[in-house]
């Protein structure tokens, strides 16, 4: 989905780039990008098991879905808080 210019890429950098358009500074939009990857490290193990995802489909969609290392890949450095905690959820859900 583009939600600025003619970017289409999922990442949390694209989000970063155009909070202002929703009315967000960037302080705000990294909270909530914290926010959400902090739920998902909580409740990602009991959500697999309610849904009885064995251990190749759990880091398929790990890997693929979820955590997409594309994501946040550029983040380091810049933004590095959002960096750390992507690849801290997905150490400690794998």
């Amino acid at each position: 989905m583009r939600i600025i210019g003619t970017d289409n890429h999922s990442r949390y950098s694209t989000c970063l780039n155009t909070a202002h358009n929703f009315m967000l500074d960037i302080a705000d939009a990294k909270n909530i990008i914290l926010n959400q990857i902090k739920v998902f490290k909580t409740h990602w193990q009991s959500v697999c098991d309610q849904a009885n995802l064995n251990e190749i489909e759990r880091k398929l969609f790990l890997n693929g879905q979820y955590l997409n290392s594309f994501a946040y890949q550029d983040l380091k450095g810049a933004h590095e808080d959002i960096y750390e905690a992507c690849l801290q959820a997905k150490k400690g859900s794998s």
